[in-house]
């Protein structure tokens, strides 16, 4: 649900590339039907544009750094702790907008979705070795290990094939980029039920921080929300 308050930000680590792919990510998303927030456009003194450049400072470097800033539609809703108990309805409609968003970006092209880092899960086994050390207990150790030797005999060489689907994601569908509500009868455009009228919170009515999309492999969303659910 949008409420009448609004979100400002402020960043100097984004480019306007990166900030254009994330306003096309959410726009594609609330087209399919999805909670995402709205990217407001400037007055027409600032040209009317979503992005706006008000200042640049020098930065620690001695070079200039423009701060790139947005104001979006504010969405309500609560954040649900990851040891909260979980249920089939909240499941149900977590797994259901994954899939929405996995269809929705399908055939989405961008050049700022281009660009990697170690959170991308193609690295998952480079990153993985040079940080299990870190872990002081053995058997989780050798838990990790087994994880990182299945991964990279099983996953690696259809990654290197292009035989796994790859889309733009947003790949961090974790506690706190989640905003839930109580269940109601409505159906999404897409046909999706959002809820059966239960009066817990367990329908997804937000979604979150779209920073790390990254052109990655598509089954990796499912893989991440899993993981932190």
């Amino acid at each position: 649900m949008v409420s009448h308050f609004y979100v400002f930000k402020a960043t100097n680590i984004h480019t306007f590339e990166r900030l254009s792919l994330q306003t096309l990510v959410m726009e594609k998303l609330r087209a399919a039907g999805l909670p995402t927030p709205d990217v407001l456009r400037a007055n027409k003194n600032r040209g009317g544009e979503q992005i706006v450049c008000l200042q640049e400072v020098r930065g620690e470097t001695g070079g200039r750094v423009k701060t790139l800033c947005r104001l979006l539609t504010y969405l309500e809703g609560s954040i649900r702790s990851l040891k909260a108990e979980k249920n089939t309805h909240t499941l149900e409609s977590l797994g259901e907008c994954v899939g929405v968003i996995c269809k929705a970006l399908q055939g989405l092209e961008h050049p700022a979705a281009v660009w990697d880092w170690d959170w991308n899960q193609t690295n998952t086994v480079r990153v993985g070795r040079e940080k299990v050390q870190f872990e002081k207990s053995e058997s989780r150790r050798k838990i990790a290990d087994e994880l990182l030797n299945a991964f990279e005999c099983l996953v690696h060489p259809r990654m290197h094939a292009h035989t796994l689907r790859q889309s733009i994601c947003h790949t961090d569908l974790n506690d706190t980029n989640i905003l839930w509500g109580k269940g109601d009868t409505e159906t999404r455009g897409d046909g999706v039920s959002s809820g059966d009228g239960v009066s817990e919170e367990t329908r997804v009515v937000g979604i979150l921080d779209f920073g790390d999309c990254i052109l990655t492999c598509t089954g990796f969303e499912v893989a991440i929300a899993a993981a932190y659910h």
